[in-house]
């Protein structure tokens, strides 16, 4: 997974690293039927679809620029799949 986002953002790949830590911790494993967030908690925290589509400003500072970070990654996804 890193080496998918280093490509794109190669001097600030660093910044993603909590991005992937969640997408992988909330990830069902095919080994085990779960994802470790629900093997160490009992449940996979909720992610709201709002959150990807970050239009509202916050009094955070750092929660705006990870949603900016969030929103702009998906935006390239999507972007990508279509190219493909």
């Amino acid at each position: 997974m890193l080496r998918a986002i280093s490509g794109y953002h190669m001097s600030s790949w660093e910044n993603f690293l909590g991005l992937l830590e969640f997408a992988y911790s909330n990830h069902e494993s095919a080994s085990t039927k779960f994802s470790p967030f629900y093997i160490n908690y009992g449940y996979n925290p909720r992610v709201p679809a709002t959150l990807l589509q970050h239009t509202a400003q916050t009094a955070n500072e750092a929660v705006n620029e990870q949603l900016t970070i969030i929103s702009s990654t998906v935006k390239m996804a999507q972007d990508n799949i279509i190219l493909a």
